[in-house]
């Protein structure tokens, strides 16, 4: 059992999402301020990434109508966004499964011989 291969993995996995979540609240503080008049952006900075998911919906949603595209583009676009959301909130909750779980070690003749958690 290669314990370091798999925290080494909890942490990639960790780093990509914070990764993700950062292009989420670079969308919303985009939406919200397009000709970045205030730098840098304070808007949606503290927001936990369940609020930060929600509410990047919420304004996407909202501003939308603004790119005056075809109804038919609009519809798609917005329901691509809402299952891009869909995944991010699984992805979230997979993360806090990771990190906020025990891992107990199970070790025989002073190795690891599995993981639990």
């Amino acid at each position: 059992m290669d314990e370091d291969g798999i925290y080494k993995r909890i942490g990639e996995f960790v780093v990509c999402f914070q990764f993700v979540e950062n292009k989420l609240r670079e969308i919303g503080q985009y939406i919200l301020d397009p000709q970045r008049k205030i730098w840098p952006p304070k808007a949606l900075r503290k927001e936990s990434s369940d609020h930060l998911a929600d509410n990047v919906a919420k304004l996407y949603d909202e501003n939308l109508h603004r790119c005056s595209l075809p109804a038919v583009y609009e519809l798609e676009l917005r329901t691509e966004f809402r299952d891009l959301i869909t995944r991010f909130h699984a992805l979230r909750k997979a993360r806090n499964r990771f990190l906020h779980s025990a891992y107990v070690e199970l070790k025989a003749r002073g190795e690891i011989q599995a993981l639990l958690v």
